[in-house]
């Protein structure tokens, strides 16, 4: 496959990827209320958040490995895929006892037996994608997310049709199918003898790869928590559901590495990557901007056909979400280029310094100003300043490099 429909067909594949899981959370705030909507986002926000690290111990690795061998690249795929498994088990434990903690324990148990298929699916994409075959990847994605599309018409038509945990439970249907097809077509399958060498092998590049994604992911958690505890159950659904309609953004962002690093390993050329990310960057923040400032003459009746009652308190956040999401598009590009480079105490650096700011302005905003809107305005405020330090540490790099050479 050639080098732009590989591009293609893995923009593609994380869009679809990303439609399951931003059109599930559509169709359970469909049939939720302003804080049922909040508390089952915070047990979604578990799942991804270990998914988050699944693909930076897991997946990254998997990336990089595109250059080898192929029975190679099957043999990592095959230990990635037990560790996916016991990892998931793991988090469908966590995932219960919060959803005891918080009430919610019917839709507690489908998010928890969809732990393992959703980590044990998303590894296996990662593989796909080191290998080059990103349109099995487009196929699996692509039943899941038409599954969840067809709950969330449901939700559309017949309101009180489903309840949210059959809504979830649809959703973990689409993980179980979309995991067979990879498992089907690959054939990878769990591998144990010798899982202890393999790990150790790299294991500083994969726990670094590891917490620098735990980090990005449990920084957003830890700020809905303290909005939840500081302000309340309210302030998360806004502040998720104002995240949620970035989904679109969210999906470019997770994209990138995807189809970048791949090819930046096989080029080798870091300049020339750079060029494609600083492109990507450029229109990924103008989108941002116009859709925050659009969202400002959106109808109350379009907001909650997405969103149902949590429109009401989502609309006032957009415009600065809009601007954080502006400024991420280039904090985003700058993880890729270092990720391209297996420059992972670097990355991990840049993590620490975004998530530790993120969550000091964010707890300063809720508790001196009360209100989601003043979290929105901090996390914004935190993206801007990331993103240029960040942004000029890679130009620099890139400048020394070539005075060097």
């Amino acid at each position: 496959m050639s080098r732009s429909r590989r591009l293609s067909w893995g923009l593609l594949d994380q869009i679809l990827s990303s439609a399951s899981n931003v059109l599930v959370v559509f169709a359970v705030a469909r049939v939720s209320g302003i804080d049922e909507f909040g508390l089952i986002s915070l047990l979604i926000v578990v799942l991804t958040t270990a998914v988050a690290i699944g693909r930076g111990t897991l997946g990254t690795p998997l990336l990089l490995s595109g250059h080898e061998a192929a029975d190679e690249q099957q043999r990592h795929a095959g230990y990635a895929l037990s560790v996916a498994l016991a990892s998931g088990v793991g988090v469908a434990l966590v995932v219960l006892l919060v959803g005891g903690s918080v009430g919610r324990p019917l839709v507690a148990i489908p998010l928890a037996v969809a732990a393992p298929l959703v980590l044990a699916q998303d590894t296996l994409r990662f593989a796909a994608f080191g290998r080059g075959d990103q349109v099995q990847a487009v196929w699996s994605d692509g039943l899941w997310a038409a599954i969840s599309l067809v709950a969330l018409a449901v939700t559309w038509f017949w309101r009180d049709l489903l309840s949210p945990a059959q809504v979830l439970w649809a959703w973990v249907s689409g993980a179980l199918l979309a995991l067979s097809v990879l498992l089907w077509r690959h054939g990878v399958r769990p591998r144990i003898a010798g899982l202890g060498t393999w790990w150790t092998t790299s294991a500083a590049h994969r726990v670094r790869y590891g917490l620098e994604a735990g980090i990005g992911a449990t920084s957003a958690l830890v700020v809905v928590l303290i909005a939840s505890q500081l302000i309340d159950a309210g302030s998360v659904a806004a502040l998720r559901g104002a995240g949620t309609l970035m989904g679109p953004l969210s999906i470019l962002f997770s994209a990138i590495p995807l189809v970048v690093v791949p090819e930046a390993v096989r080029h080798g050329d870091p300049r020339r990557t750079w060029r494609l990310l600083w492109r990507a960057a450029t229109l990924m923040s103008a989108a941002a901007l116009t859709f925050g400032l659009a969202s400002l003459l959106v109808p109350a009746a379009w907001g909650e056909l997405l969103l149902g009652d949590s429109w009401s308190v989502v609309a006032p956040l957009l415009p600065f979400t809009g601007w954080e999401y502006a400024a991420l598009a280039w904090v985003s590009v700058c993880y890729t280029a270092l990720r391209a480079e297996q420059r992972s105490q670097a990355l991990l650096s840049l993590r620490v310094v975004h998530a530790s700011t993120s969550i000091l302005l964010a707890a300063a905003a809720a508790a001196t100003g009360g209100t989601a809107r003043a979290v929105s305005i901090a996390l914004a405020v935190t993206a801007s300043v990331v993103a240029v330090a960040a942004v000029g540490s890679v130009r620099m790099r890139l400048r020394s490099n070539t005075a060097l050479g």
